[in-house]
This record gives C-alpha cells, structure tokens and sequence, in this order.
C-alpha cells in the first residue's frame, strides 16, 4: 500500500483511541464485538497466513508500468 510507518503509526492509534483499546488484539475483540468485523473475515485472513504469504504477496505488489515509466523508457532517444 506504500504508506509511511508514520501514517501506519497514527492510524493504529486512532483506531485504538476510538474502540477504547489497548492493543491489537483487544481492538480486534472489540471490533468484533460491536459488529464492526465479522469473524469470518478474521479467521479467512488468518488461514492465508502461512509459509507461502511471502510469495503470495510479492505477486501481488507487482504491477503494470505506469503512463511516466512508460514516457521515461522510451525518452532514451529524447523523445517526448
């Protein structure tokens, strides 16, 4: 998602001020607890973490060049 650690860092204590929650996974029971997150949707992320969610998500941090990379590569020849 290419944020800052800093923007992760307020984000997280934003949510933690709002829910009342000390940490991770009391803002998670929490969230759950007022219906916020389904349960089903924690355990499907849970069960994606494994020894190939390394690989998983280098798939899918790859894309497509952009319209500027695309304008860079071809002004090799100075072309515009």
């Amino acid at each position: 998602m290419r944020c800052s650690v800093a923007n992760v860092t307020n984000l997280l204590a934003e949510c933690f001020y709002k829910l009342h929650a000390r940490n991770s996974t009391e803002a998670v029971a929490k969230a759950v607890e007022h219906g916020l997150i389904q349960f089903a949707l924690i355990a499907s992320v849970l069960s994606g973490i494994g020894a190939d969610a390394q690989e998983q998500l280098r798939t899918r941090i790859q894309h497509r060049p952009t319209i500027r990379t695309l304008r860079t590569r071809n002004n090799r020849e100075g072309i515009v």
